[in-house]
């Protein structure tokens, strides 16, 4: 699901900064974070069942299962993400390698949760708010990036706060609360945007109303809070077309 809703967040933001980009290198980004994406959590799905699996027991007994498959998912990714790449100019290549390199230490950095939530919601704001600003360069205009590129961060920081909340999903935790309010944030955010650039407030929107339900399991958990980041991607892209 992380790799869907990477390439969702990253066609969307890519729409509406870099209208410009031909076709093969817009398709090349998206496949580029979407392959990478799967490159880097199939990795450490595969290394760390045993650490996971207490928090997280239907995931990690998926991987401990099939890990001969994900491992055969990891390789076919990893040829999917250079086939995008080479669509990419250099900046996109360093900009990749520096958060790869970030994912691939994500085993040993996760175990510190303050440090765990900045670094998963910047990685995942560079690769799919950063890398299409970087593509569109000075293309976009701040009135429409600096708004947007906000909201986007708070629907990200709202997703880690639930995801990385230890409280019982059926109770209204402090880490909840705070996940409602950070969204709601980004919700204003994208509202006061110029233009078809309003859109994007889908994106925090979506993880708005996620966070404020109730999951009664891991399951629901993973679906409900990160699905609906794919959703409000899903929605902006409609609307900005």
């Amino acid at each position: 699901m992380a790799a869907g809703v990477a390439a969702l967040l990253t066609a969307a933001h890519a729409r509406l900064f870099a209208p410009g980009l031909r076709d093969v290198e817009r398709a090349g980004l998206v496949a580029l974070v979407f392959a990478g994406t799967l490159v880097v959590y199939g990795i450490d799905r595969l290394r760390d069942v045993d650490r996971d699996r207490a928090k997280w027991p239907d995931r990690s007994g998926f991987a401990s299962q099939h890990s001969g498959k994900l491992k055969t998912m990891v390789a076919i990714a990893g040829l999917l993400a250079i086939a995008g790449a080479s669509t990419q100019p250099p900046a996109v290549w360093v900009l990749c390698g520096g958060i790869g390199a970030i994912g691939l230490a994500h085993r040993r950095l996760k175990t510190q949760s303050a440090l765990k939530l900045t670094y998963l919601t910047l990685a995942w704001w560079t690769v799919t708010v950063g890398l299409p600003w970087l593509r569109a360069g000075p293309e976009v205009p701040l009135a429409i990036a600096l708004p947007v590129a906000f909201s986007s961060a708070c629907a990200l920081a709202a997703n880690m706060l639930v995801s990385n909340d230890s409280a019982t999903p059926t109770h209204t935790s402090a880490g909840r609360r705070a996940a409602m309010a950070v969204a709601a944030l980004g919700v204003v955010a994208a509202a006061a945007a110029p233009g078809m650039a309003v859109a994007m407030a889908c994106i925090p929107a979506a993880q708005l109303i996620a966070v404020s339900l109730r999951r009664t399991s891991e399951r629901e958990r993973l679906w409900l809070v990160d699905g609906s980041l794919g959703v409000g991607a899903l929605f902006a892209l409609m609307l900005s077309c």
